[in-house]
């Protein structure tokens, strides 16, 4: 998959983007982290990124270390040569895939990349063995990425109290197969099963 170019007017979620040419769907690099750096403006715009544990201003050798960043779970969306897009998938046990770190470069946001960079994390999750659901965490007021999850099949789960979460941060959560047949208690027992 990696290095695979795609059409995305084949597999793109919204019908709203105008697309020239193909894009290109990798493994992210080191380099790329310096890029993403540029995207990222402000101790908000940091937060909402990259939570809590990650400082700003970011410095792409700290940053690789406090994001955990590996080229097999760092994955860009590009077009010629440009980064548009990047995300982690981190495995969190053998069922679960949880979804990091997604980010649009400024000058793509708003046209749809975001929903080509989740689908295609969802296909890139769907070929792992046994990986049966996709997380994610997002900041409860970050609106515009919960609508943009939600139209990607994720749902928000109520956790019990006795996890410590950040009650600021939502979590979010889909089938990688077949939603429609397995329905949101499946999901929850899944997600029951694949926790740490």
């Amino acid at each position: 998959m990696a290095g695979q170019f795609f059409n995305p007017n084949l597999d793109m979620t919204r019908a709203d983007v105008a697309w020239e040419g193909e894009m290109e769907w990798r493994n992210a690099q080191a380099g790329d982290l310096t890029t993403l750096i540029s995207w990222v403006d402000d101790s908000r715009q940091c937060l909402l990124w990259a939570g809590s544990k990650v400082r700003f201003p970011l410095h792409a050798p700290r940053l690789a270390d406090e994001i955990e960043f590996t080229p097999a779970n760092g994955w860009c969306l590009c077009e010629h040569g440009k980064l548009l897009g990047f995300g982690q998938i981190l495995q969190r046990g053998p069922s679960r895939a949880h979804f990091a770190r997604l980010i649009v470069a400024p000058d793509r946001r708003g046209q749809g990349y975001g929903a080509v960079l989740c689908s295609k994390m969802l296909e890139t999750a769907r070929q792992w063995p046994d990986c049966e659901i996709a997380t994610l965490n997002v900041f409860r007021s970050n609106l515009a990425a919960q609508s943009l999850y939600t139209s990607q099949g994720f749902y928000p789960v109520d956790l019990i109290q006795s996890v410590q979460r950040d009650p600021n941060v939502l979590l979010m959560v889909r089938t990688l197969h077949n939603e429609e047949k397995s329905g949101r208690c499946r999901v929850v027992d899944l997600l029951r099963n694949a926790r740490r």
